[in-house]
């Protein structure tokens, strides 16, 4: 049978990768805080809405200090840590729908609820915009990925890399919108205080919560709504000895035939030292461009008073993030996961330079220059 010139199953695998990129897509809407140190590929955004939510709270008098914004991503980021093995478990149990449903229900109430934690203090602002937060997107992160590769086994690192894209693409949609919405005459900050001391302002941020828990919402309902499970068909179980024969000092465990799905066993997983040996690579790069990537903006307008310009760099960071997972999601598929993760090493030293030559530019506090630096910075973090 044919749909929209193509054969069914193939048309219902393209709309499940669109559901799937919509639902990242709204999942990226925490890098508007921060960035996300378990993406596969490893980078980056800007804290666009921490300096509103910061001077929001200290202009009626909580007394928050703007880098204590890195609390929010720390500890979405640990949710999230914490979700995706729970959720990934829990939906080849009961399927994937009531997983997914759960985790858009969990991200986009807590963005709506923000809207009173933001006026109750900082540590409400944390468990529910942070901790419910994290488990929102955490749970259906992973899960979403697993149902929309599914669909094209030959071309999952494309597959994985269009998605991640669309959650690597959250911060260049939400990013405009929060400034235009909260900062629509690109009110510059205090001189004296280095804030936002505008009233206007500061007492539209709670309701920019609301508009973006509607966005997201939205679009979490198309994206479900697309979404649909690949039938099972051809699936090897792998047993614990047959792991043990083909996993030894230099052989791995390989599928030759990608349009046949191995299904490996957590517990048979957790023997492989190269598990042990991604979980180690994730973990020690998250660490640094976490802290640079949730203070970008809260450091940036110490500087550089022009609001919509910030923004502007942020969003030129998100497109570099989103064109990396695809060009890396395409290098896995042509050359397998290991030759580009060789090439990441050197990719690494590229990276690490960077970061001395974007500080290099940014502390000039020249607005072109600083843009350059976060876009050198970005586009080689990512």
């Amino acid at each position: 049978m044919k749909l929209f010139g193509c054969c069914t199953d193939t048309a219902r695998g393209v709309l499940c990768v669109i559901g799937a990129v919509l639902l990242h897509l709204t999942y990226g809407y925490f890098y508007t805080v921060g960035r996300n140190p378990l993406a596969i590929s490893c980078f980056y955004f800007s804290g666009n809405i921490s300096p509103y939510i910061v001077d929001y709270m200290n202009y009626y008098n909580m007394s928050v200090q703007h880098t204590s914004a890195v609390w929010l991503t720390s500890v979405g980021y640990s949710m999230q840590a914490i979700a995706m093995p729970l959720a990934g478990w829990i939906a080849t149990r009961i399927g994937f729908r009531i997983v997914v449903i759960c985790s858009c229900v969990l991200h986009s109430g807590s963005i709506a609820l923000t809207y009173f934690a933001v006026k109750w203090g900082f540590t409400a602002v944390v468990l529910i915009y942070g901790v419910l937060g994290g488990l929102g997107f955490g749970a259906g992160y992973s899960v979403i990925l697993a149902v929309a590769s599914a669909w094209f086994p030959s071309h999952r690192g494309l597959i994985v890399g269009l998605v991640l894209g669309g959650f690597g693409g959250g911060a260049l949609v939400f990013t405009p919108i929060q400034t235009a919405f909260i900062n629509p005459n690109n009110v510059k900050i205090n001189s004296t205080t280095k804030s936002f001391t505008d009233a206007d302002l500061l007492n539209r941020v709670p309701y920019a919560f609301l508009l973006l828990a509607g966005i997201t919402g939205s679009l979490q309902i198309i994206g479900f709504l697309l979404m649909q499970e690949k039938p099972k068909t051809d699936v090897q179980p792998i047993s614990s000895e047959a792991f043990d024969e083909n996993h030894h000092h230099n052989r791995y465990l390989v599928n030759l035939d990608r349009e046949k799905t191995i299904d490996v066993q957590p517990l048979i997983v957790l023997q492989a030292s190269d598990f042990y040996l991604l979980w180690l690579s994730v973990c020690f790069s998250a660490v640094p461009i976490t802290l640079v990537s949730a203070l970008f903006k809260v450091a940036g307008i110490q500087y550089i008073h022009d609001d919509l310009f910030l923004t502007g760099v942020s969003m030129a960071a998100s497109v570099c993030n989103c064109v990396g997972r695809v060009l890396w999601g395409i290098a896995c598929d042509r050359f397998s996961f290991k030759e580009p993760r060789q090439k990441s090493l050197s990719y690494c030293g590229l990276a690490s330079c960077s970061c001395v030559t974007a500080a290099f530019l940014c502390s000039h506090r020249q607005p072109p220059l600083t843009f350059l630096g976060r876009s050198i910075w970005q586009s080689t973090t990512e």
